[in-house]
């Protein structure tokens, strides 16, 4: 099973925290990026944003097998951010803007590397689709044999 670079993970953390000041906001976005499956119930949102976002991608990063796709699309979803203008309006807003804008920029030397991994997921999955159906198809295949031989006899 393939994982995500540590390095990749921690610029997820950093991202997640600056993309978003208010953590209502924070939670609104991950929630829509992400099944509900995928949100683990022990986020504690009133927690400060790093602590939330650490047990998050701590979570999503422990079970690959599970939530790989997952976190590759939380990763995506957040490197394509563009509009930082809920920061610009609050106290100091233009260096909240420049560290948020740096976080996804720093993502988006991980996303390219990373995306490779959904490809190389999506076509082993396809190659065992294919291999079932040829299995399957085998089966019904005998169980015809099987039957033409036994009416035969």
């Amino acid at each position: 099973m393939k994982t995500i670079s540590p390095a990749a993970l921690n610029a997820l953390r950093d991202a997640l925290v600056r993309i978003y000041w208010y953590k209502s906001d924070l939670r609104s976005f991950v929630t829509a990026c992400l099944p509900a499956a995928a949100v683990p119930r022990t986020v504690n949102w009133q927690a400060n944003k790093r602590d939330t976002v650490n047990h998050l991608v701590d979570y999503l990063a422990a079970r690959p097998s599970d939530h790989l796709l997952d976190t590759l699309r939380l990763m995506e979803e957040v490197a394509r951010f563009e509009n930082f203008r809920h920061l610009q309006v609050l106290d100091d807003g233009r260096q909240k803007v420049k560290l948020a804008r740096a976080a996804v920029e720093a993502l988006k030397t991980h996303v390219a590397g990373q995306l490779q991994l959904v490809e190389e997921q999506k076509e082993a999955k396809q190659r065992r689709e294919r291999a079932r159906q040829t299995r399957l198809s085998n089966v019904a295949t005998q169980e015809r044999l099987n039957a033409l031989q036994a009416d035969y006899v």
